[in-house]
């Protein structure tokens, strides 16, 4: 595994841009393509950073959130469910539970 001095600094760039990317194909309704770049960030994260990373967490649970999103979308409500909660899990250790994406994860929840 890559140790954290080694990953070049626009990594989270790049993860960025690939975020933005599934957005855009998830408002033309290319669910796959948006759901496969979601899932390319979440594997790069996997395989860059410790689960529990404190750099990246927050960013996980965004993920997470999208992805469920995207399965709700699609009507696969267990998939959708289970990535809802990991980043409502996620979120809420973090996070206050009145903040903003404590309440959009739950708002996902199939």
């Amino acid at each position: 595994m890559l140790q954290v001095e080694e990953i070049p600094k626009n990594f989270i760039l790049f993860a960025d841009a690939l975020i933005v990317i599934a957005g855009i194909f998830i408002e033309r309704r290319k669910y796959q393509f948006g759901l496969r770049s979601y899932q390319l960030v979440r594997e790069m994260f996997d395989c860059v950073y410790p689960r529990n990373h404190s750099r990246i967490l927050l960013r996980r649970a965004e993920v997470y959130n999208n992805i469920g999103y995207v399965y709700a979308e699609i009507n696969q409500f267990l998939l959708a469910l289970k990535y809802c909660k990991i980043s409502v899990d996620i979120d809420t250790k973090l996070r206050p539970s009145n903040h903003p994406s404590v309440a959009t994860g739950m708002n996902n929840i199939p």
